[in-house]
């Protein structure tokens, strides 16, 4: 007898070590995949939209739902075109509009991809420029090459007159022959830089500011059109679909406007993307609530179905051990104290494998490991079910 219930104690240990852990990993991979890990940007009272589809997209349904806004049937598929700046610049809260000159922009990406692929610099200096805060937003915008790699040093500031610049351009164009040239000055396009990283794109980038354009530029009304009517006439001649809309729009609002601003435009123009702060949290806390519920459930079901796969498996074993209880209850006149006391063994068995299994899940993934207590609450509640109906 003995030897039989060791035997089974060590087989219905394993079985639940391996149901707990496989449940453990079944929680890091559905966090994986439904939660939104992803840090939020770090730059508020800017909105970014971007081009993608042609119809909005389910976040925006949802975003617009949650935050109880009406959108009109015929406000479905409507963008942002270049004939819009001026109604989205009379709207309350919005400070100034920045465009991506993308005719600007793709001729450097052209120039320096070709560079690349005959191994040479390009024919030219060619200089870009984007505003500081929109690195929270890099993988929406629009650049000529990845600005994120630099080697030393960092990035530009805005209205500092800085610089980040390749060492083979400081040597053909500056004949700066350093190892490492931080802190000296150049000078582009008559105005003073001072060198504050290092990379190996074969472009600068220097800081930005509103009366440049080296890729994006701030819209008015007075100016904007010229600037607009050459983007269209470069995207019609390189038989662009669409030539009547920026590839980025970078609205900045006063402080605090961002969600109002957000909400006004998703009303006036749904099939755009975008992207900001409040658009961010909204996705996190929307994609991180679907996740626990569904994380939620899949560990009930789990703990239910492995509880099933475990009883049936040690079925033969449950009916031997319980007729040799009732019979040695029945000799000694114990009353089922001895199944009681099988039972309680089974049951402090599982609590050691679980306080194990979920102390292994805080060090493996701590973010999923209090979804395991789920696994356990559902195995006392089969095990006090167990127990009054047995007593029944």
């Amino acid at each position: 007898m003995k030897l039989f219930l060791s035997g089974f104690s060590v087989f219905g240990t394993f079985l639940i070590m391996f149901s707990l852990i496989t449940n453990v990993w079944g929680n890091i991979f559905l966090y994986s995949i439904l939660f939104d890990i992803e840090d939020l940007p770090d730059s508020k009272d800017i909105v970014v939209t971007y081009k993608v589809g042609w119809k909005w997209d389910d976040l925006n349904r949802i975003y617009a739902k949650s935050n109880k806004l009406k959108i009109n049937d015929e406000q479905y598929y409507k963008r942002i075109c270049f004939s819009d700046l001026d109604n989205i610049a009379d709207c309350p809260g919005v400070k100034k509009i920045l465009l991506s000159d993308t005719e600007y922009i793709y001729k450097i990406f052209d120039e320096i991809k070709n560079a690349y692929r005959e191994d040479r610099l390009p024919d030219d200096l060619y200089i870009f420029s984007m505003p500081h805060e929109l690195l929270a937003f890099v993988d929406k915008v629009e650049m000529p090459c990845d600005v994120t790699k630099i080697i030393r040093g960092r990035l530009p500031y805005n209205n500092s007159n800085e610089v980040v610049i390749s060492n083979e351009l400081l040597k053909k164009y500056f004949d700066i022959d350093e190892e490492n040239p931080i802190g000296k000055k150049i000078v582009l396009n008559n105005k003073d830089y001072t060198i504050v990283g290092l990379w190996n794109n074969h472009l600068c980038m220097v800081s930005f500011d509103d009366s440049d354009n080296y890729g994006y530029f701030v819209y008015n009304k007075d100016n904007g059109k010229e600037r607009i009517n050459r983007i269209m006439k470069y995207l019609e001649q390189e038989n662009y679909d669409i030539t009547d809309e920026a590839r980025n729009t970078v609205i900045y609002t006063d402080a605090n406007y961002e969600k109002k601003v957000l909400d006004w435009l998703i009303v006036n123009y749904p099939a755009d993307h975008y992207v900001s702060y409040e658009y961010c949290l909204f996705k996190k806390n929307y994609m991180n609530r679907r996740g626990m519920f569904i994380l939620c459930g899949f560990n009930i079901i789990f703990a239910l179905f492995s509880c099933a796969i475990i009883v049936n498996i040690l079925k033969i074993s449950f009916i031997i051990l319980a007729a040799r209880g009732i019979r040695f209850d029945n000799f000694y006149g114990t009353y089922n104290r001895t199944s009681d006391l099988f039972t309680k063994t089974a049951f402090k068995q599982y609590i050691i494998c679980f306080i194990i299994v979920i102390a292994l899940s805080v060090g493996m993934h701590k973010q999923t490991s209090h979804y395991l207590l789920i696994n356990a609450i559902v195995n006392i509640i089969i095990f006090l079910f167990a127990r009054l109906r047995g007593k029944s």
